[in-house]
């Protein structure tokens, strides 16, 4: 009897270490089910809970309390939800997948938009019903090139998760707003319209937005190229300058009024301001060269005259 109680209780341990092997590779978390699957009954996950040892997440789902805190770690744990019995490296090895995280949660995972990421809203293989509110499942077709990786979550890339909250019927600011964050990040627009044609009048707009979020992204990173480029040339300009007013006399003088000039027409260009600021910043520069070279060369000609 004493070595079958003995066997019992290694029995019990054994079974509680294959199940924080599991959580380990289930961002610390694991399910009702799964505990039961490793014999670990209901009971002896209660007392864990009782004692601190795990919490729980929501309905079903635990995370052991050791260790530290995942992001988005009520996202994680909706996914488990979502099928709770297999493992989740079970599940990501399926294709397809069985749930994608989508809409309003796909947008808060990549940080676009302002949406909460909850109800949970996943793309599912097979139509499924729940009961639980904050859980929404949906069957639209989903191609694997639009499936991406966040934090070892299978998610919708920012361009389909756009398309989505246009198919879902978000408002059209939260959409807009994602629509910028999504093209700050960089977006394939290509993809984009491709996935937003068809949509209505939803998907045009947010297809127009993009398009001229990339035109006005593009237009920025020229002009910083361009100003990045000016300051580079303006460290040489500076330095020619310098041995223009102390080698030339007076045409040298002469040729760098002229060149300041220039500068100051193009620090005055409204429609570049990044060019703009940079030729302020030479011109300030190559000024002040000018009149210290113009009043050494001045003390030194009323030296020379006192001299004589």
């Amino acid at each position: 009897m004493h070595k079958y109680v003995c066997y019992i209780s290694m029995r019990k341990s054994e079974n509680i270490r294959e199940l924080e092997y599991l959580a380990s590779s289930q961002w610390g978390m694991f399910t009702s089910a799964q505990a039961r699957a490793l014999g670990v009954r209901g009971t002896q996950v209660s007392r864990m809970a009782e004692a601190g040892t795990v919490e729980v997440m929501r309905r079903g789902v635990y995370r052991y309390t050791v260790g530290e805190e995942t992001s988005h770690s009520y996202v994680k744990a909706a996914w488990l939800a979502a099928y709770p019995t297999p493992t989740a490296a079970e599940r990501l090895r399926l294709r397809p997948l069985d749930a994608v995280v989508a809409g309003r949660t796909a947008a808060a995972l990549h940080g676009v938009g302002d949406l909460h990421e909850d109800p949970y809203a996943f793309i599912v293989c097979a139509r499924r019903q729940t009961s639980v509110a904050d859980l929404e499942f949906h069957t639209w077709p989903l191609d694997e090139r639009d499936v991406t990786f966040v934090e070892g979550l299978p998610v919708t890339t920012m361009e389909r998760t756009i398309a989505d909250l246009v198919r879902g019927r978000q408002d059209p600011g939260h959409v807009q707003q994602a629509v910028a964050d999504a093209s700050a990040k960089g977006i394939d627009l290509v993809r984009l319209e491709a996935l937003l044609d068809g949509l209505g009048p939803g998907g045009t707009i947010a297809a127009e937005s993009a398009r001229a979020l990339a035109r006005d992204t593009s237009q920025e990173a020229l002009e910083l190229a361009v100003a990045e480029a000016m300051r580079s040339l303006g460290e040489v300009m500076l330095e020619v300058t310098r041995m223009m007013v102390s080698q030339d006399g007076e045409a040298g003088f002469r040729e760098a009024v002229e060149t300041l000039a220039r500068l100051e027409d193009m620090a005055g260009d409204g429609g570049r301001p990044m060019v703009a600021t940079v030729s302020r910043d030479l011109a300030c520069s190559m000024r002040a060269l000018i009149e210290g070279a113009r009043a050494s060369s001045v003390s030194q000609r009323d030296g020379k005259q006192d001299d004589g």
